[in-house]
């Protein structure tokens, strides 16, 4: 089990190039459809991933 503000992250579908991400409450309130996003991974070192947000979906922890 993960503490509340603990991030996860969850792979989908590689052919869609979408993934989604759990933040702390205090993060999700200032997201918005649409926003730009980059994303990095500690496997890339020096590489940020341009994005932006598609969806947001309400969750209960």
């Amino acid at each position: 089990m993960m503490a509340g503000a603990t991030p996860a992250l969850i792979f989908i579908h590689e052919g869609d190039k979408v993934f989604a991400a759990a933040f702390p409450q205090t993060v999700v309130q200032r997201l918005m459809l649409g926003a730009e996003a980059e994303i990095v991974f500690d496997a890339i070192p020096g590489k940020v991933l341009q994005s932006k947000v598609s969806g947001l979906v309400d969750a209960v922890s």
